[in-house]
């Protein structure tokens, strides 16, 4: 069977046009500069360049390189320094977790936590009525999100 977009009303939204990719991406594009995802721009910028290059849109084109030369220098400027936030993966295993026996979460940190004090904060988190941590197994999988 052969799906038609025309007649089967597939792929007939705003979004499923040049303009509507180009207004997603652009959209997707200030987000990720608005959380210091610059490598992640970079990708976006690289599909709307020829977009933009094709339709012979230099306004656009301006703009976007003037937009990758900000967020190049703020790459540049961080250096080293340049860390995304660190993504925890915590289980909770025995009865004494109660309804968290069993449980695996996510647990997001901003950039350069200090793991001590993730350390901590859960301890903190995963204590009994009488106060003592009856037995705590953490693993840290930690990305930094540099290349």
């Amino acid at each position: 069977d052969v799906l038609k977009p025309d007649e089967d009303g597939m792929c007939t939204g705003g979004e499923f046009s040049e303009k509507g990719l180009t207004n997603l991406l652009t959209r997707s594009s200030k987000l990720l500069m608005e959380a210091n995802m610059f490598e992640s721009v970079d990708e976006v910028y690289k599909l709307l360049i020829a977009i933009h290059q094709d339709s012979r849109s230099y306004p656009d084109l301006r703009d976007m390189h003037k937009n990758l030369t900000n967020a190049y220098e703020k790459m540049h400027n961080m250096g080293k320094k340049r860390v995304l936030g660190s993504y925890f993966r915590v289980a909770f295993y025995g009865e004494k977790f109660n309804e968290l026996d069993g449980v695996t979460m996510i647990y997001k940190e901003k950039p350069l936590p200090s793991s001590l004090r993730s350390l901590s904060a859960f301890r903190h988190s995963t204590k009994n009525s009488s106060g003592k941590i009856s037995s705590l197994s953490l693993t840290l999988s930690v990305s930094t999100g540099s290349r």
